[in-house]
């Protein structure tokens, strides 16, 4: 049922420019899952509980629950070998698969710019919402504390190369490392939805 799904993500990856602005590495997606399984999780998610997400738990970020079948089925479907290959290929890196959450986001969410922990090799990021909702940012350098800041600074715009625009069945992945600053600025909506994939 879903090797059509499969194949058509792998297209997805493989038709997309690989981009390097010193050292940050990623590829920008649209329409990168087909229509099947677009429709299925944006029609299903509302049915499973979702979970507070590990080490956010004092933000408005929530994940779809890993024992929901929704959950279980994605997992299982990013886990494929085809995926995971093109990306490696694209990427020129060996990767494993870890998780793949839906995340939705409530209003006033913010990341300040970070990189992703050290057990995240490559995420992958996809929208899923039609609201209009604050994109992922990536940064050139950032020079910081790194602890996490109590608000969104406007001086944070100096260092911003590229904005991933929230659009529904659009994304990108980053390779994880010291360039890879990324961030969300604070949003106005109360359901900011997405799809977040880890590979180590």
């Amino acid at each position: 049922m879903y090797n059509s799904s499969v194949d058509f993500v792998v297209k997805s990856i493989q038709k997309s420019p690989l981009v390097n602005l010193n050292g940050l590495i990623y590829q920008e997606y649209q329409d990168f899952l087909d229509d099947f399984l677009l429709n299925k999780i944006v029609n299903e998610y509302k049915m499973f509980e979702f979970d507070k997400l590990e080490n956010q738990g004092y933000k408005p970020r929530a994940k779809l629950s890993y024992q929901s079948k929704l959950s279980k089925e994605l997992n299982i479907f990013f886990s494929n070998v085809k995926i995971k290959n093109s990306l490696e290929k694209i990427y020129n890196t060996e990767l494993k698969f870890s998780s793949c959450d839906v995340w939705q986001d409530g209003q006033a969410y913010f990341l300040h710019p970070h990189t992703d922990d050290r057990r995240i090799k490559l995420a992958l990021q996809i929208y899923l919402g039609e609201n209009v909702a604050e994109g992922t940012k990536f940064f050139s350098q950032f020079v910081s504390n790194i602890a996490e800041v109590e608000v969104w600074k406007e001086d944070y715009s100096k260092y911003e190369v590229k904005e991933i625009n929230y659009k529904k069945n659009c994304g990108y992945s980053l390779l994880n490392n010291q360039q890879s600053w990324h961030g969300v600025a604070p949003n106005n909506i109360d359901n900011r939805l997405s799809l977040y994939v880890r590979y180590s």
